[in-house]
């Protein structure tokens, strides 16, 4: 039970951080190694919605 709970309070903080994150226009990701040295962790990035919009309507017609 306290394997369950942990994993959702974590699971919901990451949903809330990625929404913190849209709501600026911002993209995020979460990157995840074997290596130590290697970045890890949560971030976020400036993407180009009006891009990727762009290259959904061309897919869609």
């Amino acid at each position: 039970m306290q394997l369950r709970a942990a994993y959702y309070a974590l699971a919901y903080g990451h949903i809330w951080i990625a929404r913190q994150y849209a709501n600026w226009g911002w993209c995020s990701g979460f990157r995840l190694s074997i290596y130590p040295w290697e970045s890890q962790g949560y971030f976020g990035y400036a993407c180009n919605w009006d891009k990727h919009a762009g290259s959904i309507r061309t897919m869609l017609h």
